[in-house]
């Protein structure tokens, strides 16, 4: 057997294309959060609560509450209504005053059946 020299500077790693540009955090959710919407448009649940929850991961609270409210939206879409109502209360922590958290709280406290007392 004959010794070969490789070269580190020649090894090419096989790097999905945001770890090779650089992207920043912000980008790689809005990626996250397009791939999870698609996903869940064709019925591929499981893939898209993989997306959803990379897109949440990383808590930048400018934009994470959208997220929360998409993902709580899914999981209403997908009779999951306690996990819905989870999220948007995470959302409303980020966003109280937001017309679309108060919206998704509502939704969930339906969808749970749960009443408020006034």
């Amino acid at each position: 057997m004959s010794d070969i020299q490789l070269d580190p500077s020649v090894i090419v790693l096989k790097l999905p294309p945001w770890d090779i540009n650089g992207w920043s955090s912000q980008e790689r959710r809005s990626v996250y959060r397009n791939w999870a919407l698609r996903y869940a448009q064709t019925r591929n649940f499981t893939v898209a609560m993989h997306y959803f929850d990379k897109c949440t991961h990383d808590m930048d609270n400018n934009k994470t509450f959208a997220a929360l409210c998409m993902r709580s939206k899914f999981n209403r879409e997908i009779a999951q209504p306690q996990e819905a109502l989870e999220d948007s209360k995470k959302a409303a922590t980020i966003a109280s005053g937001s017309a679309l958290v108060n919206l998704q709280i509502a939704d969930c406290m339906i969808s749970t059946g749960l009443r408020t007392t006034s």
